[in-house]
Order: structure tokens, then C-alpha cells, then sequence
């Protein structure tokens, strides 16, 4: 690489960093000093490693036009996963971008737990069958239909945008092709199309209370999809209505509901989704509550029939 502006690259990337702490895109000099490195990768085709290396050579006029503008946007608020084009989960890099909500790490322990049951049901059902309610672009659907290749696997979404990413997703991870995406709301896709006899389901629908979206980060609230995030006036909307619908779509013999939920939430959704279960089943019921990487009760597990 031939470098001709006056200034480093240790310069320019740590002048980055402020200018991120300083807008409050960064919540210390490491996070802000990561993304200006991600950053400058992107705009000189390097891996952070050889960023890294990089001290007192200076960029070309042409990575340097490059880099400001993709620095540009992250100071106006464009979330970095969206400019970089892509975000980690659970080990596998995601195609991620407008319209779609940016995996966040808390929603792993969703993915670990739902991987962990249907461990147990793979050796007692030959075709376990699954459905992502919210998939999004794809996370949970496609981290279960890679890890178990013999199941089949729905995805369910009602936005068209969101399900871009999850089919372009699919296919850079879904070799088995066990994954089926739908367009519409909770489970009116699988009502419709005669599928029933789910064995587990998982979502991680909207959550926050509308008046809380109006205190979220501006990354958030002006840049990632308002309909994946807002819950309604409790933040319980959809969980109400997807308990309506699980009668006719759960297996009658056993099955497990896996939901992600906001901070203090969980013994309301459980409440409402128990009370659904009770509804359609004799079996008995059980219920856990499982914690994120931050000790927050974030994961409720509903189940009947297990042994």
C-alpha cells in the first residue's frame, strides 16, 4: 500500500475515537477505538488484525476519502453492524442491515437453551419440528436448522424487509436446507398453510413499552425497525396474541415455548402464556426462568408432556 496524506493512521483512528466518545457512539475509548479499527478495515479491505499493525504510515488519499465517510455515518447514528454489513451471533457472521434488528448478544442464551431441549427431543422424535416466530433476519431459525440438520425448521416474520436478510442469511448458512420463511404475523402463516404439531417454538418478539422507545439510543430509535422493537403500552402485546394461537399449533403430545422478554417482564408473560397452555392440554405444565450474560431473567420456558 502507497501512503500519501500527511496524517497516521494511529492519528486519524485514535481523532476517530474522541470524535465517537464525544457523540456518545462509543461508551469508552476500547469500544470506540474497536469500531474506528472495524471501520478503517472496511475502507482499506484489511482484517482488524492488520489494522492493528498499522501506526505511523498514513492511508491513500482514496482509503482516507473512504474511511471519514463510513465515519461519517456512525457519527450520525447508523449502527456500526449496518455499515459493516454484517454481526456475529453465536459464532456466525449474519448479513444485517436497514430494516433489520441488530443481533444482540442476550438473545445467545435463547438460542443455547432451545439448542439444549431439542437435543433431548431429537432422540425421541426422528423429524423435530420448529418455528422462529420474529425471525428477523434469521438468527434463531438458522442456528437451530444448522445444528440439527434432520429437523424442520420454520421462520415466521411480518415484515418483508426483515425477511430479505433472513433468506439471503439462509443461504450463507443453511446447507440442509431445512428452513422454510414465511411472511406474516405470529402464526397466521402456519395456520394457514395446515402446519401443526410444533414441538418447540422460540421467538423473540418486541418487548419494549412505546413510551420507552422514546428514551432508547438514537441508533435504535431512528435507525432499527420501530416494529421489532415496540411491544405496545406494556410491552406484553404480542405475547397476548401469540397465546391465542397456540392452540392447534402445538404438538398435543409434548412441546416446549422458549420466549425472550424484557427486564421484569417474565412473570407476566408467563402468567399469560400458562394460562393459554391450560387451555388445550392436561399434561402437566412447567415453567423456568433462565438469566442472560447479565443475570437478567430474559429467557421463560413453558413446557407439558416431558417426562
Amino acid at each position: 500500500m502507497v501512503f500519501m496524506t500527511t496524517v497516521s493512521i494511529r492519528e486519524l483512528l485514535r481523532t476517530a475515537a474522541n470524535q465517537l466518545i464525544t457523540t456518545k457512539q462509543a461508551v469508552d475509548l476500547d469500544d470506540a477505538l474497536l469500531q474506528v479499527q472495524l471501520l478503517f478495515g472496511l475502507a482499506a479491505s484489511l482484517e482488524r488484525s492488520a489494522v492493528l499493525g498499522l501506526g505511523i504510515e498514513k492511508p491513500t488519499p482514496m482509503v482516507y476519502k473512504k474511511f471519514q465517510a463510513l465515519l461519517n455515518r456512525r457519527l450520525t447514528h447508523e449502527p456500526l453492524a449496518y455499515i459493516l454489513g454484517e454481526k456475529e451471533f453465536f459464532g456466525l457472521p449474519f448479513y444485517v442491515g436497514s430494516g433489520a434488528l441488530v443481533p444482540r448478544s442476550e438473545t445467545e442464551v435463547l438460542v443455547e437453551i432451545a439448542i439444549k431441549k431439542a437435543g433431548v427431543l431429537e432422540q425421541q422424535k426422528a423429524i423435530p419440528r420448529f418455528a422462529d416466530i420474529g425471525t428477523g433476519s434469521g438468527i434463531l431459525a438458522i442456528c437451530i436448522a444448522r445444528a440439527f440438520p434432520n429437523a424442520l425448521v420454520h421462520g415466521i416474520d411480518i415484515s418483508n424487509s426483515a425477511l430479505r436478510w433472513a433468506k439471503k442469511n439462509a443461504t450463507r448458512l443453511v446447507t440442509a436446507k431445512n428452513l422454510t420463511l414465511h411472511q406474516g404475523s405470529l402464526l397466521e402463516p402456519l395456520q394457514k398453510s395446515g402446519i401443526h404439531d410444533l414441538d418447540i417454538l422460540v421467538s423473540n418478539l418486541p418487548y419494549i413499552p412505546s413510551e420507552e422507545v422514546l428514551d432508547l439510543p438514537e441508533e435504535i430509535r431512528q435507525q432499527e425497525p420501530l416494529i421489532a422493537i415496540d411491544g405496545g403500552i406494556d410491552g406484553l402485546e404480542l405475547y397476548r396474541s401469540l397465546s391465542l394461537q397456540l392452540k392447534g399449533i402445538l404438538s398435543p403430545e409434548r412441546a416446549v415455548i422458549l420466549l425472550e422478554v424484557g427486564a421484569g417482564q417474565i412473570s407476566w408473560v408467563e402468567e399469560i402464556i400458562m394460562s393459554a397452555v391450560k387451555t388445550f392440554t392436561d399434561r402437566p405444565i412447567t415453567s423456568a426462568k433462565h438469566r442472560d450474560i447479565r443475570k437478567i431473567r430474559r429467557v421463560l420456558e413453558v413446557s407439558y408432556g416431558g417426562d
